[in-house]
């Protein structure tokens, strides 16, 4: 009763029911991995990544396979600003289940973005980008968007502006994205500019509201709130390369 009471105050946000009930139903069933995942997502989403953490970790302890509770401890990491870790947990989530398109799109950003010169790995960013798009069938456009990232990484700039336009043609028309999702906030890190053919552009806009548009079991899917900002920021809307986001 309390697990699934606890579910639907989660799917409907109301997140201190959803971690009361929680905690009411680990306390009958302390040995319930899913239990401690799902008030991790709770925490998570309220905010609170040390105590998400802490019930990822007694999740992943007492089932090491489960692939969500590494997604969204990596997630939790990324907002600490703990990226080693984030990629760490992404990467051992895609070990897992490897036909995850938000795993893999997760990953690619990272590689793609991390500040850390000896974690950044363009190469590795393509190839878990393009799986990102392959499984969504480019249909979501932020995982076009981190492909672009991904190439731009490599050097690729070509490339990364076909697939930022491809993004653009998944964009409304009032800069929102496709139900695509918002990832860290950590900026690119670049030697030169990308083209400019795209400045002139409208903005694509990485909405903190939107959620992915694949469907999910309930929790399954990270829901992003990282601030509002233009897509490219480091690439397509700069004059040069490295400005803060």
């Amino acid at each position: 009763m309390f697990v699934n009471r606890a579910n639907a105050w989660l799917k409907k946000g109301e997140l201190d029911r959803a971690i009361a009930d929680y905690d009411d139903a680990i306390r009958l069933e302390p040995k319930n991995a899913e239990d401690y995942r799902f008030r991790g997502i709770a925490w998570a989403k309220m905010d609170n990544q040390d105590k998400a953490i802490v019930d990822l970790d007694e999740a992943i302890r007492l089932d090491p396979r489960d692939s969500s509770a590494y997604r969204w401890r990596g997630r939790a990491y990324v907002y600490k600003g703990d990226n080693e870790r984030a990629l760490a947990d992404y990467n051992e989530a895609a070990r897992l289940i490897p036909n995850d398109a938000w795993t893999q799109d997760a990953r690619a950003w990272l590689l793609a973005t991390i500040p850390d010169e000896k974690l950044r790995d363009g190469k590795k960013a393509v190839e878990a980008a393009r799986k990102a798009c392959e499984l969504s069938e480019e249909k979501v456009a932020s995982y076009l968007d981190t492909l672009a990232a991904a190439y731009a990484e490599t050097g690729d700039f070509d490339q990364a502006v076909e697939w930022e336009r491809k993004a653009m043609d998944l964009t409304e028309p009032d800069g929102r994205r496709d139900r695509g999702l918002r990832r860290t906030p950590v900026p690119l890190s670049r030697k030169e500019a990308l083209s400019p053919a795209l400045r002139s552009e409208r903005p694509i806009l990485r909405d903190s509201q939107s959620v992915d548009r694949q469907a999910r079991p309930l929790g399954e899917q990270p829901s992003h709130s990282f601030p509002r900002v233009t897509v490219g920021t480091s690439f397509l809307r700069v004059q040069g390369v490295g400005k803060p986001l």
